[in-house]
């Protein structure tokens, strides 16, 4: 009776190590060395550079946006925008959008130029940005992601 006791202890403590290194190697892995390597963004002429951060379903991710306005006015923009993070990876989208009457930009991302996610993450485009002015050189705002259930806030300085 004992050992059988004793068989289930050891077999179980078996199972917790086994499954402790699992789950330990699994939280490590955002950290792996070359995690979300990405290339800067580089902007294009007649475009402006914003930098900033992006807190959503992963809550520290860097963001690069290229912002190219055309059109009559300048109330029309395309562009690119980068996020970075060594936990869920990087993304290159292309985004399109204009300015509101009352000065709100709002954006809509098109496709993917790069999409490498870390493992255990995947990527989805964002349905709609709603990004105001702060100050001078400050964006502020909202996305929304249905594809992802991910909704998040957004906010950028003027890089050049």
């Amino acid at each position: 009776m004992r050992s059988s006791v004793v068989s289930r202890a050891v077999s179980g403590r078996f199972c917790i190590s086994v499954l402790a290194a699992v789950l330990g190697s699994v939280g490590c892995l955002g950290t792996l060395p070359g995690a979300a390597d990405a290339p800067p963004l580089i902007v294009r002429p007649g475009c402006s550079l914003w930098t900033g951060t992006v807190k959503g379903n992963d809550p520290n991710v860097a963001v690069q946006l290229e912002l190219c306005p055309y059109g009559a006015e300048n109330t029309e923009v395309a562009g690119r925008i980068q996020f970075t993070s060594p936990r869920s990876g990087w993304s290159v989208r292309e985004i399109e959008g204009g300015v509101t009457p009352d000065g709100l930009l709002v954006l809509r991302e098109l496709q993917f130029d790069v999409a490498a996610p870390e493992y255990g993450w995947m990527f989805c485009l964002v349905d709609r940005y709603e990004i105001e002015g702060a100050g001078p050189d400050s964006l502020t705002g909202r996305y929304d992601s249905k594809a992802c259930s991910d909704h998040g806030k957004i906010d950028l300085v003027r890089a050049e």
